[in-house]
């Protein structure tokens, strides 16, 4: 005989429902066969007597078409509850998958939000070390948000963050995975893409970053941003290694203390850039 420990959460979830199930179904039973003796007998108590008779004829009638209505209306609640219980799982799965997509996605950006995309990373990392394929990682900063929250306040800020979620999600590929991983840093994981394609991308995104401007209705918001790249098997191994490798390739390209606070974007000092970095200021090695 199976023991409770012998079965996964799961499989022990599964057979409680089942066993529920059985019992529901063996009480539905018994009021059913108890309601049909109630009525056999209920029939032969008023309509035996009178066998033979009109009357024996006009009460089996009548007890028959009560007996029918009886089930039908049985039948008709049982569908109703079934219906009822249908909506109401369909109505707990769609909360559920709620409930998930906000536990992944950050609000403002609706980017997935920093533990998706680190426990994501680790599972594309062990697959990529299993199969022998590439994976590459892109980390970019808002250069400019800090003037932006102190000139323009925190909602022009705000713009800016969900400006940039939106350029990310519109320039990346399905099969990526962008994420906001920190108040003004962005990170895109692309699966089975060597060193050129994350180029390739950056590429992609500092054409759109240099294309979007907001416009306030005084004057216009240019996005400054950099970008650092990393990857497996070229630059790190370990999720920590190819995050901090994009992160700080990242950082050298940010723009120094000098700040165009006019229009709240921010230019890049004249600081030699590290090798695995890409700004929005010079070319994209191919």
């Amino acid at each position: 005989m199976p023991k409770p420990n012998d079965f996964s959460p799961s499989e022990a979830l599964e057979l409680k429902n089942l066993d529920d199930t059985k019992a529901l179904n063996r009480r539905l039973w018994a009021f059913r066969i108890a309601g049909l003796v109630m009525l056999v007998g209920g029939w032969l108590a008023v309509s035996f007597p009178d066998f033979g008779t009109t009357s024996f004829f006009t009460d089996t009638v009548a007890f028959a078409v009560l007996g029918f209505l009886a089930f039908a209306a049985a039948i008709q609640a049982r569908k109703v509850a079934v219906h009822l219980e249908k909506k109401l799982r369909l109505r707990l799965l769609v909360h559920n998958m709620e409930l998930e997509h906000l536990a992944m996605r950050d609000e403002l950006t609706q980017l997935f939000n920093r533990r998706y995309l680190f426990d994501r990373l680790e599972r594309e990392l062990e697959a990529a070390k299993s199969l022998g394929h590439s994976l590459a990682l892109i980390v970019t900063h808002v250069d400019s948000l800090t003037v932006i929250n102190i000139t323009r306040g925190y909602q022009q800020g705000d713009l800016v963050l969900a400006t940039v979620g939106r350029l990310l999600l519109e320039h990346t590929r399905a099969t990526d995975i962008p994420a906001r991983i920190a108040g003004d840093e962005f990170a895109i994981l692309l699966p089975n893409t060597n060193k050129s394609g994350a180029a390739t991308m950056v590429e992609r995104l500092t054409r759109g970053f240099a294309e979007a401007a907001i416009d306030d209705g005084e004057s216009t918001v240019r996005i400054s941003t950099s970008f650092g790249i990393s990857g497996y098997p070229w630059a790190a191994d370990t999720v920590d290694g190819l995050v901090r490798q994009a992160s700080d390739a990242a950082l050298a390209q940010r723009p120094g203390d000098k700040r165009n606070r006019r229009n709240g974007s921010a230019k890049a000092e004249d600081s030699p850039p590290e090798p695995e970095a890409v700004s929005l200021d010079r070319e994209v090695p191919q």
